[in-house]
């Protein structure tokens, strides 16, 4: 059969709209299709497990070619031997990488320097296209830290460790970073400490968006962070936050977005949560969305008695319910509830129900959103 001759723009709409299942067969319709097909076979490359490595690395070796496909790369350490010999071969031909994922799993007595035995693949924060870094449970040099803040645009710490943060060096030049969340503040504490030091507020005045959270930002912190938030308040539009003592939440810069991560446990006392929620209006009384995402934890020893979302007080909200209305430019209110396990459908249903009936006013008016995700699920912006 022989397929007419189509312009590539047509060939690209059509290969889109093929399931994935389906492209490998795709690609061997006619030679025309291959390279639409593969550009999306190969978008993506996950490296779990040593024989993922080694498929990866005899695809790449006899086909180096696919290496430019690849757009997205999650590269988990955990297993890796030292200076293992497929990593270079496989990292070589990605040349066009965006978005880049590093993983591991470090232990106490082992903070290990998985990422240090491999260094290799840092060489991929030099790609020309890596817009976006995400760090999980990895043992990392401040110096790449520092790379990346230079040239990326986002990038994710959750749970690792900045290595050698003595280092120093002239930061003349303010980052490209526009977006930078820090999600745990590694195993000696000196990730936030790392992150808020003044000599970096040059680097990160740009930032449009900004993540401190689990554990919870201490009080002692809070000075640096007041002043970092100062350094990119021109810049900075949405804060997401997890404060220590959240009743005592500071002045902010002026923002569009304001999300507060709150322990399910406070909200079981209505004048609790109005006073974190009255704090929270009053350190940024502009802004626009106000996100309080409810960290809604197991069960355990120390809280035994779990919010069920089903006793009805509605009087005991109405300073809170007022309070809300009178934000004269609120556009949104959104309450997210964040799980800790299994989706819940029927847990996050009571929920809604629950916040309409504590806020009619702001119901009836039309500011509130609701959002249920998954505790951990973080992701880029798009």
């Amino acid at each position: 059969m022989v397929v007419p001759e189509l312009p590539q723009e047509l060939i690209d709409a059509i290969v889109e709209e093929v399931a994935e299942p389906s492209l490998a067969a795709c690609s061997l319709a006619a030679t025309s299709f291959v390279v639409s097909s593969q550009r999306r076979i190969f978008s993506s490359m996950t490296l779990r497990g040593i024989r993922s490595y080694e498929k990866a690395s005899r695809l790449l070796a006899g086909s180096p070619h696919l290496g430019k496909y690849v757009r997205y790369l999650v590269v988990d350490l955990r297993g890796v031997p030292e200076n293992y010999a497929e990593i270079p071969i496989i990292l070589g031909p990605l040349i066009e990488i965006e978005f880049l994922a590093i993983e591991g799993e470090p232990t106490i007595d082992d903070l290990a320097p998985k990422l240090a035995q491999n260094l290799r693949v840092l060489d991929l924060l030099s790609v020309p296209t890596l817009r976006c870094l995400a760090l999980d449970l990895i043992v990392i040099p401040s110096s790449a830290i520092l790379r990346a803040f230079s040239s990326l645009e986002q990038v994710i710490i959750s749970r690792s460790t900045i290595s050698q943060p003595e280092e120093q060096c002239e930061i003349t030049d303010p980052g490209n970073i526009w977006h930078l969340k820090v999600l745990g503040d590694g195993w000696d504490g000196a990730t936030y400490s790392f992150v808020l030091q003044p000599r970096l507020h040059k680097l990160l005045q740009y930032l449009v968006r900004f993540s401190i959270a689990y554990p919870p930002v201490p009080e002692t912190v809070l000075p640096h962070l007041l002043q970092f938030l100062a350094a990119c308040s021109e810049s900075l539009e949405y804060l997401e936050i997890e404060l220590e003592s959240p009743p005592a939440l500071p002045t902010l810069p002026t923002l569009g977005v304001l999300e507060l991560l709150l322990d399910v446990e406070l909200t079981k006392s209505p004048n609790e949560f109005h006073s974190i929620v009255s704090s929270a209006v009053s350190s940024t009384p502009h802004v626009e969305v106000l996100i309080f995402a409810i960290l809604d934890r197991p069960d355990g020893p120390h809280r035994p008695n779990r919010q069920q979302w089903t006793q009805r007080s509605p009087a005991e909200w109405a300073a809170l319910d007022s309070t809300l209305m009178d934000m004269s430019d609120l556009d949104e209110i959104e309450f997210s509830l964040r799980s800790f396990g299994n989706s819940d459908e029927t847990r996050f249903n009571a929920f809604v129900e629950f916040i309409e009936a504590h806020l009619p006013r702001v119901m009836e008016a039309g500011f509130l959103g609701f959002i249920y995700r998954p505790h951990g699920q973080d992701t880029f912006v798009e």
